[in-house]
């Protein structure tokens, strides 16, 4: 998690959307195993890991999009997840509510950047 989120380097990887991917891998791979009971906790701390970055980037709009995609993103595979989903009904409002913080601190960024 810490290398997917935290010391993620967009300028490093082709693949923006890497993090979400590989974080929505994760959580599909725990449905099929022994540990599906740890779901919740693991959606709710991956939520809670891109708010963090969200937070931490929030002053550094190319940063910024990147993250706001990598959260609606994963959001929308945990909504159409007819398996996950209702599962993850925590995950999936903190990811909402990460997308709207991460989109109104880029708005608030470019906004700075034009004035």
């Amino acid at each position: 998690l810490d290398l997917l989120v935290r010391r993620y380097n967009p300028d490093e990887v082709q693949f923006k959307l890497t993090p979400s991917y590989a974080l929505y891998l994760a959580l599909r791979d725990r449905v099929t195993s022994r540990l599906r009971s740890t779901l919740p906790e693991l959606a709710d701390t991956f939520a809670a890991a891109l708010d963090d970055v969200v937070e931490f980037n929030s002053s550094r709009s190319a940063q910024l999009s990147v993250w706001l995609a990598n959260s609606s993103e994963l959001h929308c595979f945990l909504t159409r997840d007819r398996e996950l989903s209702p599962q993850l009904v925590s995950a999936r409002l903190h990811l909402a509510a990460t997308t709207q913080r991460s989109f109104s601190h880029l708005v608030q960024g470019l906004y700075r950047d034009v004035h």
